[in-house]
């Protein structure tokens, strides 16, 4: 994983099911995970790489990948959103941090989007960056 969510970035998460009364256009998204596509600016992907010298391991999916974190039970489990490239697969669900820090086979990384800012899942649906899945 290229650029790992710090400690601090971690603990502001809000615990798994404190927000399970929450709907979900109203659930704050407070990290963004992706895996970047021939979808994605390369500029973009560049800007969160943070050594020069990584970026000729990266190779681009046809679509890219993201994970959307909302709560976090301070060890492996996330909950969030996540998108694989299909809308309609797309979905809710548990996403094992470990997991995501070992995804990589190929030269695929998942990069933690340091530019991200915490939202609200509907503000995430309207961005650019998802709106592609959505046409």
């Amino acid at each position: 994983m290229w650029n790992e969510p710090t400690p601090e970035q971690l603990a502001r998460i809000p615990p798994l099911y404190r927000t399970t009364k929450i709907p979900f256009d109203d659930k704050i998204i407070h990290l963004h995970f992706f895996i970047p596509g021939q979808d994605t600016k390369l500029e973009e992907i560049f800007s969160l790489i943070p050594n020069t010298e990584n970026r000729h391991q990266l190779i681009l999916l046809r679509h890219s990948f993201h994970w959307y974190i909302a709560e976090y039970d301070g060890d492996d489990l996330f909950y969030g959103y996540v998108n694989l490239g299909d809308p309609e697969m797309a979905e809710w669900g548990y996403i094992s941090f470990i997991e995501l820090r070992e995804a990589g086979p190929y030269g695929i990384h998942v990069i933690h989007d340091t530019l991200w800012t915490s939202k609200k899942f509907a503000e995430v649906m309207k961005t650019q960056e998802a709106r592609v899945y959505l046409l």
